[in-house]
Order: C-alpha cells, then sequence, then structure tokens
C-alpha cells in the first residue's frame, strides 16, 4: 500500500498490484501496470487518476470507505469521467471530486473498471457509463444548426448536437456522440484501416428506441420516438471497411460490426412498413418483407417466401401466414437470443413471449392440419435459428399446480401440465400432453383418457431415471414407485381394453432414456401387483398376474388368467378370490418361506380355509368348492418344492365341518356333509345344504336366518339346538312358507326359511332340541299357526302362502301385498303408505278381507282405474291400489269385503264387494284374454288394461 503524506502528492505505483491512498488534500495517484486500487474517504479533496498504461484486461477499482452511490454524480468531460463527492450536509465542506483520465474513452481499456461504495454496492464499468448524467463535449462540436464537421487523421470525437449535421471522422478511431432531439445526420467516415474501431454513441436511446435497416449501401438508425433519420453512409459497401465497427446504446449493450452487417444480409430491404402505431399490413403475393414496427400490427403474408422482422419494442404482432407447399417463411427476431423468449403451443397458434418486454407475437394456424405448411419454417434469432422441425415440436402451455392437492383438467389441444408438490389429480383431456414430474412432488393421479389416435402423451421425469422407480401394474393402472421418497405416481386405464389409446405412448426419464408405449404395456404381460403394509384390495384382470399383498389383511382378486399370488409368513390374514371360467387356467398360491407342515387346511362352505400354524392367520380362498367353474386354486407351492394340486385340495370336500361366526353379520355355508352352523351374535346366514346339520342358538344371538334344503333326502335329520331356551321361551308363527321362531325374552326371531314350501316335503328343519332335553319333531313344527305378516318401516314386499289363510300388517311404507289363495285378512292404518295388494284366489268360498283399523268409510273416497280399485285415504293422501278387482266376472280376484273401525263393512249379496254397476263401455269382457295354447284364461298384458278412469259419486251395492 502507498500512502499520502496528507499535502498535494503524487504518489506512483509500481508494476505490480497497487493500493494508492492519497489522504487530504488534492493528489495525484498514477497506478501504472497491474490491477491497481485506489481508495478514498470523505474530506480527502480533489484528487486525479491516471491509469492509462497499455494493459488490456487490467481490473483497476475505486473505493470508497465511507460514501455511496447516492452521494456522487457522475459527469464526461471528453473522455475523461469526473466523479463529484455530494458534502454530507450543507456547508459541511467535506464534498470533492475524482478525475479519472481516459476512463471513457472509445476503446474503455483506460481508467477504471470498477467503483465499490461504503454500503457493498459495487458499479461495474457498464455501470458506471450507464450512470453518467452530464456529458461535456471536448472535440469537434457542432451549433444547433445544420453543421458539416470533419476530423483528423487521428482519434476524433465528433458531436454534431443540434440540427441536420454531416460528420466525417476520416482516419482514426473516431467518436460520433448522439442524443436523442439532435437531427437527422449523415455521418460518412472514410476507408479505413482494418484495425480501426468507429463508434456511433447513443447517450439516450437503447436498441428498442431506433429501427434500423438498409439503404442500398447505407445504414439507416430511425429513432422511433421522433422520426429523425441517422444514416451511416457505404456502411455495407464491400470494398474496404467503410462506416462504424461498433453502436453504443445508453443501456450498456452495443452492436459490433457482424451485427451490423447482417442487417444487409437480407434478400431484400422491407418491401411493407408499418407506422408506430397499429397497423394491418398485407403481403403482395411475391416474397415480401414486413417491417411493422412499433404498435401491435397484424401481419397477412399471403403467398410467397416472407420474412417477418422484428426488434425489442415492436409491441404485440400477429403473423397470418397462409403458406404453400415450397414457400420458405421466416420471422426474424432482430438482436433478440432465443433464450429471450417464451415459445408455447396454444391451441393451432404459436405464441413468442418476449421476457423482457411480455410483448407476444402470435403466428395464426401453425399447428392447422388443413393447411400442410401453415405458419413459420423458420425463425432466426441473434443465436441461431429454429427449423420447422424445431418448431412443430414446440410443446403446449404450460398448466402448472400450486403446493397443495391439485386437480387439473387440461385442454383439448396439446398441454404441459405440473402438478407441483402435493397429491395431484391430473387430466390432459384431448392432445398430445405433456406431464412433468420432479422427485418430491407427491403421489399424483394421471389420468389422459381422451389421447388422439396418433397423439403421444408424456410422462417427464426432470430428476428421476429408470432404475430410480419400480414400475408395477395394478388392474388397469401403471403405478411408477419412486424409490427415495416412496411416493407413487398412478397412470390410470394404462391397459384397458377399449380401443381408445389410454394412458401413456413415452416416459422420458432425467439421463435422456425413455420407454415407448410397447415397453410400457409389456410391463402388464407379466405384471407384477404389489400391496402395501396396510389392508389393500388388489384386482387384475386379463392378463396372467403375479400378486403380493404384503402385510396387513388384503383381498386379491385376479380374476382371469393363470394368476400367481406371493404369500409370506407374517403377510396377515389374505382372501383370494379368483373367479376363472377356463379350465386352462392354472391359479397358483405361492407360499415363500412356509412349507406343508407349517399349515391346516379346512373347508367352510363352499372355501378353503388355510391356517398359518405358526402366526394364526388365515388365508380364504373363496369359492373354492364351487363346482359351477373353475373357481379357485389349481395349486399350491410350497417353500421346499413339493405342493398340492386341485384335486388334493377338492378332497377335503367330504369331511364334516363346524362352522362358527363372529359377533357380526356372518354368511355360513356348508356343504354336503353332516355340519355345525353356529352364527354366534349378530344377525347371521346359515346354510347347512344336504346333510343332517345341526344350527345352534342362544338368547341373544339376533335375527338369524336358516335355509336348509335337501332334495328328496327323508333320512336327513336338521336341527335347530337352543342351547339356553326351553319351550316355553318360544313362540312358533308361520309366516307364509316360512317359520318364525320368536324368543318371548328379547324378541328376536329365528327365519326358517320355506319350512312349509309345498314344493319339497324336506325343506327346513325337523326337530327343535331345547335346553330341559326336550324337543319338537317336524308334525309339531308344521302344526304352527300362521301369525302375521309384518312389514318394517320402509316399502316391504310380503308374499303369503298358496291356500292358507295368512294375515298381513304392512306397517308404515309403500308395500306390495302379495296374498296368493286362502282368506286372506289386510290390516291398514291411516298414515301406513300407498299400498299395492295383489289377491289372486281362485277358491269360491274364500273372502280376503281390507281392515281399516282407525278408518271410517267417510274418510275414503274410491275410484276405478281400469281393472283395479284405487282406494284414497282423504286424510293423508295415500293410495290403496286392490289389483284386478274387476279382471273377470266369475273369477276371485281382489276383496269380497272391507270393515271399518265402526264394526261397518261393504260387500255384495254374493260377498263381492263393488262400486255401483259398470257403465256401457267402461270395462269390456273381451278386455280378458284366453292363452293360445292352453285355452286358459290369462292376465292380459299392461298394454290390454284399460286407462286410468274415475267414476264420481260412487255408491257401493248393500
Amino acid at each position: 500500500m502507498i500512502y499520502g503524506r496528507g499535502g498535494q502528492d503524487e504518489i506512483q505505483g509500481e508494476e505490480g498490484n497497487d493500493t494508492l491512498y492519497g489522504n487530504e488534500n488534492d493528489d495525484l495517484l498514477t497506478g501504472g501496470v497491474g490491477n491497481d486500487t485506489y481508495g478514498y474517504a470523505r474530506g480527502e479533496g480533489n484528487d486525479t487518476i491516471i491509469e492509462t498504461a497499455d494493459n488490456s484486461g487490467s481490473l483497476d477499482r475505486l473505493i470508497f470507505s465511507d460514501i455511496d452511490a447516492s452521494e456522487i454524480m457522475l459527469r464526461q468531460k471528453g473522455n475523461d469521467l469526473i466523479i463529484e463527492i455530494a458534502e454530507s450536509t450543507s456547508g459541511a465542506g467535506d464534498g470533492g471530486s475524482i478525475l479519472v483520465k481516459s476512463s471513457v474513452a472509445g476503446d474503455l481499456e483506460h481508467g477504471i473498471e470498477s467503483i465499490q461504495f461504503s454500503d457493498g454496492t459495487i458499479w461495474t464499468k457498464q455501470d458506471i457509463i450507464s450512470n453518467i448524467s452530464v456529458i461535456e463535449p471536448e472535440g469537434i462540436i457542432g451549433t444547433s444548426g445544420a453543421d458539416s464537421l470533419e476530423g483528423s487523421r487521428g482519434d476524433d470525437l465528433i458531436i454534431g448536437l443540434a440540427g441536420d449535421d454531416a460528420l466525417s471522422g476520416s482516419f482514426g478511431d473516431d467518436v460520433y456522440v448522439y442524443s436523442s432531439g439532435q437531427g437527422g445526420d449523415v455521418i460518412n467516415d472514410g476507408v479505413n484501416m482494418s484495425n480501426e474501431i468507429d463508434v456511433l454513441r447513443l447517450t439516450d436511446l437503447t436498441a428498442a428506441d431506433v429501427m434500423v435497416a438498409r439503404d442500398g449501401e447505407n445504414l439507416t438508425l430511425t429513432i422511433i420516438a421522433s422520426g429523425e433519420v441517422i444514416t451511416v453512409q457505404k456502411q455495407f459497401l464491400s470494398d474496404g471497411y467503410w462506416g462504424i465497427e461498433k453502436i453504443e446504446f445508453s443501456d450498456g449493450t452495443s452492436w459490433n460490426r457482424e451485427t451490423i452487417l447482417d442487417i444487409g444480409r437480407d434478400d431484400d430491404a422491407p418491401t411493407v412498413i408499418g407506422t408506430s402505431g397499429n397497423d394491418t399490413l398485407n403481403g403482395t403475393g411475391d416474397n415480401d418483407v414486413f417491417d411493422g414496427g412499433q404498435g401491435n400490427d397484424v401481419l397477412v403474408g399471403a403467398r410467397g417466401s416472407d420474412k417477418y422482422l422484428y426488434r425489442l419494442g415492436d409491441g404485440s404482432d400477429l403473423i397470418d401466414e397462409v403458406d404453400w407447399l415450397n414457400d420458405v417463411d421466416t420471422l426474424k427476431l432482430i438482436n433478440i437470443s432465443s433464450s429471450d423468449v417464451v415459445a408455447v403451443h396454444n391451441g393451432v397458434n404459436l405464441q413468442i413471449t418476449i421476457t423482457s418486454t411480455g410483448d407476444v407475437i402470435t403466428v395464426k394456424d401453425q399447428w392447422y392440419t388443413s393447411w400442410g405448411n401453415a405458419g413459420l419454417e423458420s425463425i432466426e434469432f441473434a443465436d441461431g435459428t429454429w427449423d420447422r422441425e424445431a418448431i412443430m415440436a414446440i410443446e403446449g402451455i404450460p398448466i402448472v399446480g400450486t403446493n397443495g392437492n391439485d386437480t387439473i383438467e387440461g385442454t383439448t389441444d396439446d398441454d404441459n401440465i405440473t402438478g407441483g408438490l402435493g397429491d395431484d389429480h391430473l387430466s390432459g383431456r384431448l392432445g398430445s400432453d405433456v406431464y412433468v414430474y420432479s422427485s418430491g412432488d407427491g403421489n399424483d393421479v394421471l389420468d389422459d383418457k381422451g389421447s388422439d389416435i396418433g397423439g403421444v402423451d408424456v410422462l417427464r421425469l426432470t430428476n428421476v431415471n429408470a432404475a430410480d422407480i419400480v414400475a408395477t401394474r395394478d388392474g388397469l393402472a401403471l403405478t411408477l414407485r419412486i424409490i427415495s421418497t416412496n411416493a407413487l405416481i398412478t397412470i390410470e386405464q394404462q391397459y384397458s381394453s377399449r380401443n381408445d389409446p389410454y394412458g401413456f405412448e413415452k416416459i422420458e426419464f432425467a439421463d435422456g432414456s425413455s420407454w415407448n408405449r410397447d415397453a410400457l404395456m409389456e410391463l402388464g404381460r407379466i405384471p407384477n401387483i404389489v400391496g402395501t403394509s396396510g389392508n389393500d384390495t388388489l384386482t387384475g384382470i386379463w392378463f396372467n398376474e403375479t400378486i403380493s399383498g404384503g402385510l396387513g389383511d388384503d383381498v386379491l382378486m385376479g380374476d382371469y388368467g393363470s394368476d400367481t399370488y406371493v404369500y409370506n409368513s407374517g403377510d396377515g390374514s389374505d382372501r383370494v378370490d379368483d373367479d376363472s371360467y377356463s379350465s386352462s387356467d392354472s391359479d397358483i398360491l405361492r407360499l415363500v418361506d412356509i412349507n406343508a407342515g407349517d399349515i391346516s387346511l379346512a373347508r367352510s362352505g363352499l372355501d378353503l380355509k388355510i391356517t398359518i400354524l405358526a402366526t394364526g392367520a388365515i388365508m380364504t380362498i373363496d369359492d373354492q368348492f364351487d363346482p359351477r367353474w373353475y373357481y379357485g386354486l389349481e395349486k399350491i407351492e410350497f417353500a421346499d418344492g413339493s405342493y398340492l394340486s386341485r384335486a388334493d385340495l377338492m378332497a377335503i370336500n367330504e369331511s364334516s365341518q363346524t362352522l362358527v361366526g363372529t359377533s357380526a353379520v356372518d354368511f355360513l355355508t356348508s356343504a354336503s356333509a353332516n355340519d355345525t352352523l353356529e352364527g354366534k351374535q349378530g344377525d347371521d346366514w346359515m346354510n347347512g345344504a344336504a346333510g343332517s346339520d345341526i344350527y345352534i342358538y342362544a338368547a341373544g344371538d339376533g335375527n338369524d336366518n336358516i335355509t336348509d334344503r335337501e332334495d328328496d333326502r327323508l333320512s336327513d335329520i336338521d336341527v335347530l339346538r337352543l342351547t339356553d331356551l326351553n319351550a316355553s321361551d318360544v313362540a312358533l308363527v308361520r309366516a307364509g312358507p316360512d317359520l318364525r321362531v320368536r324368543i318371548l325374552s328379547t324378541g328376536h326371531e329365528i327365519t326358517v326359511w320355506q319350512q312349509f314350501s309345498s314344493q319339497s316335503d324336506f325343506a327346513g328343519i325337523e326337530r327343535i332340541e331345547f335346553a330341559d332335553g326336550s324337543s319338537w319333531d317336524r308334525s309339531v313344527i308344521m302344526a304352527a299357526e300362521s301369525g302375521e305378516i309384518t312389514g318394517t318401516s320402509g316399502n316391504d314386499t310380503l308374499n303369503g302362502t298358496s291356500g292358507d289363510d295368512d294375515v298381513f300388517n304392512g306397517g308404515l311404507g309403500d308395500d306390495h301385498l302379495y296374498g296368493a289363495g286362502g282368506t286372506d285378512v289386510y290390516l291398514y292404518s291411516s298414515g301406513d303408505g300407498s299400498d299395492y295388494i295383489d289377491d289372486e284366489a281362485t277358491e269360491p268360498n274364500s273372502v280376503d278381507t281390507l281392515r281399516f283399523t282407525d278408518i271410517n268409510e267417510s274418510d275414503i273416497s274410491v275410484a276405478r282405474n281400469g281393472v283395479n280399485l284405487d282406494i284414497t285415504v282423504l286424510a293423508t293422501g295415500d293410495v290403496i291400489t286392490i289389483d284386478e278387482q274387476w279382471y273377470d266376472e266369475n273369477g276371485y280376484w281382489g276383496f269380497e269385503k272391507i270393515e271399518f273401525t265402526g264394526n261397518s263393512a261393504i260387500c255384495s249379496t254374493s260377498q263381492r264387494c263393488r262400486p255401483c254397476a259398470r257403465s256401457p263401455g267402461a270395462y269390456q269382457r273381451n278386455t280378458k284374454s284366453r292363452s293360445p295354447v292352453t285355452g286358459q284364461h290369462r292376465r292380459p298384458l299392461p298394454k290390454e288394461r284399460k286407462s286410468r278412469q274415475y267414476v264420481p259419486n260412487v255408491k257401493w251395492s248393500e
């Protein structure tokens, strides 16, 4: 470090990297060669820095120890930079200045390269130039009029000022300084040497503020705001180095000679030129060059290989290019790189957004299939070109979810969907869609069911490779498990049998590899469907599947195909439901670490029970013993290589069983042996089938149901054993064809279905055994009297017995009551709903009665409805319909009597209740039809029955 002595010092650095501090008073600091540092603190006077050594690439800096950027002002005087430091407070006297010689010379290689302030802010060279607020000319300076200024053979600084000036720098590295409002200048910089650098410096204009064009051999720059034109003569003359080598803009950007000359390489100058407003420009049909300029323009190219010029700030333009096969239409983005835009596929249009301005260029119908080559064939950037293939590969508009659980539905076009964090449900619908997923994005469900034929839907895994996932098939779905996060991506309907191409055509990985649709479908040929550690329901279909439920009590359904079920000790109590209809299927249970001695086998109804002795877990093979099809397993394989065949398994069928239920609702079914069934608590269903079966019941076991139908086996004795009940504790009630054993203490009922069925003499039970050792045989049971057939509070269908006298009480709800033969009684109370009564008696002496418990004759109205009788309860509006009351004059359908609460009744002398005599044509006998086969009377079909007909003022016959 080199420090001043407090006076007016002259400090000279060495050839290395020096640090110079002038301290107080006005000092002269010369750094010399190397990367030098100049220090300055408030109150240290007016210093001068000379850093002009020929040291290209050096990085010299000025450091303010207690001054920030808001406390200085930059001025340019000629090629020198002047830094003015304001006083800390007015009148403090601690202001100052620093003169940096040649710091803004044309090559920008001299002076300082950066300024560092006390708050840490650092200005680069370009920042320094951009922050110059005052420029004081020093060189060849014009007036406010039209001047003709000519430089020397050396390096000139030429400033025309206002007026339309003619400026000529001649030899040397000349700098032409121009500010907005200085008029239409013409620059003529004669034949130059190849190493000269002539510069046009636009002090308050950026590239977006000018429109650049070639005019013959000349370069023109039009100031968009004012319309002023700077003309650089002979810029494109191929003989020599005429014109300028660099254009510098106020924002620090610049164009070199190659960029400038590129403007002249267009095949033609603009042939269709717009204004600074919103224009609609139409092409000529030839090869046109469009320059819409500023404003939101509509550019219509028509035929020909057209070129569209666009610069920053030109607005949001629409390009309508109806193409022809051999045309090559180009969008040229002048001084705009491909990284400066975002291009998306929006429907059939291409949208190019300029990121710095937000302006959008829309290319209409780029993907319109009816025009084979609509839109553009090429887009030219400052850093390269996109051909038509690259353009057509542009993806749809990104649809991005939140960090939560999103449901996103795409459009009918090509979509780009990113669900982001959270468990998302994503549906792209029609089009060739791209789904983007990154590790950590959660458990996503992808539902793409609407791809067009030929469309390509892609799952793009941005940071995941094939080795990072486990792919399995789960029914019709494909699941991808991310190993590092255990997250699942579920692709629904990937293996759908429909002709539509559901699911995906491609999965792309981070390393550039991919799986096509054939590879994805191959995963489904022999899928590996794996469950979780919980209770799973895993479903396969159509293929030969390998299913492993894992831990938990799982339901495994393989369905068609030759399926393999994998089970390990500790996997829980699984249920296998394999309903195969083909004798060629071979379904296997593979016990990975279990041998034959580690299990016990038993039959439970139609199911096979496999108990794992070490854990007590029970595997249930559903319907293994159903003889109708090929349900269940064909083979059980053990860890030591031994196995049981289907014949081995089916031989378990012959032994007697004891089936015990749980406290819930159970369905217990045995086979043809002598079985014992005990439902326990809950409303259970027990079916002993053939054999002499025992049904065990204790008080509190609930409302059980027994179905026991033998096929003409008189020797079978089926027993209901009441373990803690005697004969005095129960009542037998006949309810149609069924027997109800009512437990008096609890009100529960055991229903023995079809005990009194006329179709079989052996249905139901033959004996009821009581706790005290007594019993009732079949004759006592069959003598049970009919009781009420009672409905619930809902809509019931209650059936009576054929030939027996039944009492129906449908209760609340709209019930359907069917009495069949016998003298039946139907009980009805106000509020019981709209019931439908169908009583088709065939005996002439049966008297079927509708008994109103709380309704008088004045509380109803009656009407004939075709062959039916409608009785309306006036207080509630409910309608009781008596089916086919008028079906046959000589038949016995419907009622013979209606009884009211006041002991009154309505009937006819023939015990046939009727409204008044039929009016002519109200109901004709030909409504009754005869069967063409038997000649017997049959019911009319619904279309034969009369339409609804109300009879007003109905009177009843006595």
